[in-house]
């Protein structure tokens, strides 16, 4: 009976102490509410705002917006500490709100607080001669604006796959990424703001053999006249296939093993389980199962697909630098060793001298004839470096013929001539960073991004590989469990064009504009 009576105390202590921290949490939040409002100082164009801390809390997530849906955010990130400063802001009404965040998890958003931006006055000059009247504008006359803020940042966490895509008919790009919880976000490139999320349930975290190659699933995307974009991405029971507009499921298929990678051809998706000496093959609108091509040992990469009129075949690499060739109904043809291990997934490049089919070794870059297959050399690269994450085909110079783009294990970047087998350039950036592409100067041809050693991104000019762009501002850099980092970028509607790239300050991605004059030219 005593040690009963005992425990009860022990028992009512622990709940009188449980509705103490309740209170002060709650009366914390009063607090926090009310100061939300009294802090928020308006400066003109600076705007410092801050707030009650919480007990025990020491990191925020901060949002600003332009409405009070906040459907269009400007600012979204991680804030240590209690206050931010926003400086550059338009004159107008903003709308801001706050949330704690612990080392698990973001809280609810509290009451949203107010402030407005004033004008700054301009003095005006003495005036030294009498000016030229300025004519009135025309009554049809329209001037646009847009918010002077470069840029913007939203919490998505740690961005493994990032990509531009046309997601929207008639819109610009948009930036599709999915994070290592899972979780795939459609962001609108102009402003940040989510089009939609889609969250799948993913394997609790203690298994991280799951998580790692999860997140080595590269989403598919693909467009249907009739039914818009399309994408396919993984989950660790299968692969799903998300309607690109609105998010919307369409259909999944669930399979033996975790999806690694998936390729369409035609109407079908070639799809590649870990550990499976299997092709799975899906039909695209509805994720039925509709054959399977049993290989010869495990599949480390999606098929490529070889057009030879009736001698189509598909070409798949498997794991130990072995490559098979079979017919696109599963009929084997032959097999063949590469002399070392393979560092990228082949890929079939047109040039002057015909389609040529490239794949990334530990010793360089090889060649084969893309109809027969027949080895036609190695392009040796520098040092100990060797070809890592994709080979990128990109006209870099207007001739209409396709150079190939790669980028190093050391953080060296490279333009290559395939047809004769020669370097254009190369460039060390310091990063092994997946590559994206976009005229920066302004003259029609494409340059190459890429995230930088210590900053958000870097460009190099396509021509000569000069450096010619860089964010210039700091950032704390992160890897993705593939060990390369990425950034993407999409041209809005207004002209502009947007970088984006992780940002572990942000706790997300951060995306900035890259000013028009702020590029050399490659000339």
């Amino acid at each position: 009976m005593i040690i009963t009576a005992l425990k009860h105390s022990s028992q009512i202590d622990s709940r009188v102490r449980q509705l103490a921290v309740e209170r002060t949490f709650y009366l914390a939040v009063l607090l926090f509410i009310t100061a939300s409002i009294l802090f928020a100082q308006t400066n003109r164009a600076t705007v410092k705002i801050s707030w009650n801390k919480f007990p025990g809390i020491t990191t925020y997530r901060l949002q600003i917006a332009t409405d009070e849906q906040f459907q269009d955010v400007l600012v979204d990130r991680l804030i240590e500490g209690y206050e931010y400063i926003v400086n550059d802001l338009e004159p107008g009404r903003y709308h801001w709100r706050v949330a704690a965040k612990n080392s698990s998890r973001t809280g609810q958003f509290l009451d949203a607080g107010l402030f407005e931006v004033k004008s700054i006055p301009v003095a005006k000059p003495p005036i030294v001669s009498k000016p030229k009247p300025t004519p009135a504008p025309l009554a049809n006359s329209k001037t646009r604006t847009r918010h002077t803020i470069p840029g913007w940042s939203v919490t998505t966490g740690e961005i493994v796959r990032l990509m531009a895509a046309q997601l929207r008919v008639g819109s610009a790009p948009d930036f599709v990424g999915v994070n290592a919880e899972g979780t795939v976000y459609a962001l609108d490139s102009a402003r940040g703001f989510a089009l939609w999320t889609a969250r799948f349930k993913l394997t609790p975290a203690s298994d991280e053999r799951v998580r790692v190659h999860y997140n080595q699933f590269v989403p598919m995307l693909w467009s249907n006249p009739a039914l818009g974009t399309r994408l396919l991405v993984a989950f660790d029971k299968g692969v799903r296939t998300i309607d690109g507009a609105t998010g919307r499921e369409i259909w999944n298929t669930k399979i033996a093993g975790i999806p690694s990678a998936a390729t369409l051809i035609g109407n079908e998706i070639y799809l590649v389980a870990e550990k499976a000496e299997k092709l799975l093959i899906l039909d695209s609108s509805t994720g039925q199962l509709k054959r399977q091509i049993t290989l010869r040992d495990e599949a480390v990469g999606p098929p490529v697909f070889l057009n030879a009129g009736v001698q189509s075949q598909l070409l798949v690499p498997l794991r130990g630098a072995l490559i098979e060739l079979c017919r696109l109904d599963g009929t084997y043809i032959r097999s063949f060793r590469m002399g070392t291990e393979l560092t990228t997934q082949p890929i079939v490049v047109q040039t002057r001298r015909g389609p040529l089919l490239l794949i990334g070794l530990k010793n360089g870059l090889i060649a084969f004839d893309a109809v027969t297959v027949e080895a036609l050399g190695r392009i040796a690269i520098e040092g100990n470096d060797y070809p890592v994450g994709s080979l990128n085909v990109v006209d870099l110079d207007g001739d209409k013929l396709q150079e190939v783009v790669i980028t190093t294990n050391t953080g060296r970047v490279l333009a290559i001539d395939v047809a004769d087998g020669k370097i254009r350039w190369q460039m060390d950036v310091g990063s092994v960073s997946m590559p994206a592409f976009a005229d920066l100067d302004g003259d029609t041809l494409p340059d190459v991004l890429l995230a930088g050693k210590n900053s958000l991104a870097v460009g190099l000019a396509g021509l000569t590989g000069s450096r010619i762009w860089d964010s210039g501002e700091e950032t704390t850099v992160t890897k993705s469990p593939a060990g390369t980092r990425s950034v993407a970028v999409a041209k809005v509607n207004d002209g502009r064009l947007i970088v984006v790239g992780n940002d572990q300050s942000a706790a997300g991605l951060r995306a900035l504009e890259v000013p028009k004059a702020s590029a050399k030219s490659n000339q």
